[in-house]
């Protein structure tokens, strides 16, 4: 794996000490599992999202997480996170985060009418990056589970109002994945451009979760 990070969206957010590790990926594919059982192990670990009630630090638990309607605080919560994790990154350590700003895009894209939206979160990711209010993962890690598989594993909590309750957003979703850099460098260039010099390791969600723990374990000095 390569991670030059040479582009002129990086800013300076490449002087940095330590080490980003983000967790993208379809749903249900063992993202959260992974950073949960990091953060017990004593690894720095930055949830999925951030309660900006309380210190801005602290995950929210999935029943609370914001309404798929509410764009701004999804779009908050990446600048949230990426706050937090600046702090960390000072202090020379490799930094595990669940989802980050990549998420959001993922989204637009996934939905059939969403070219505009993306286009639209695409622009303000650049600007964001530029500005140092989001960061640019060090590695991605992106776990891959066929949809099927993702809609079985979350049968208990599918609502009809979320379109990742659909197959057909999902098969969107996961070609997305395959080529982030791809997809959204035919929408922003430079950007696209940004994503395609980022490390990235595609696992597979269907492998045991101690196998794929110890490939992570790998990216950086965990406990």
């Amino acid at each position: 794996m390569t991670n030059p990070h040479s582009s002129e969206n990086a800013g300076t957010q490449r002087a940095r000490p330590g080490r980003l590790v983000v967790f993208e990926g379809m749903p249900r594919a063992g993202k959260t599992s992974m950073a949960e059982t990091l953060a017990a192990a004593g690894c720095c670990v930055i949830g999925e999202y951030l309660d900006a009630e309380a210190d801005g630090t602290a995950a929210l638990p999935v029943d609370q997480h914001p309404l798929v309607s509410d764009d701004d605080a999804h779009q908050d919560n990446w600048i949230r996170k990426a706050a937090q994790a600046k702090i960390a990154l000072g202090q020379d350590i490799t930094v595990f985060s669940d989802r980050d700003w990549l998420s959001s895009l993922a989204y637009a894209y996934s939905l059939a009418d969403g070219a505009d939206l993306l286009a639209e979160r695409a622009s303000w990711a650049k600007r964001n990056l530029h500005d140092g209010n989001l960061l640019l993962g060090d590695v991605y890690v992106i776990l891959h589970l066929a949809v099927p598989v993702s809609l079985q594993r979350r049968s208990t909590r599918l609502r009809p109002e979320h379109p990742w309750s659909s197959p057909a957003v999902l098969d969107r979703l996961a070609t997305f994945y395959r080529s982030p850099a791809q997809i959204i460098g035919s929408i922003e260039p430079a950007l696209g451009e940004l994503i395609a010099q980022t490390s990235v390791l595609h696992i597979s969600g269907l492998e045991p979760p101690s196998r794929n723990l110890r490939l992570v374990r790998r990216l950086g000095r965990t406990p």
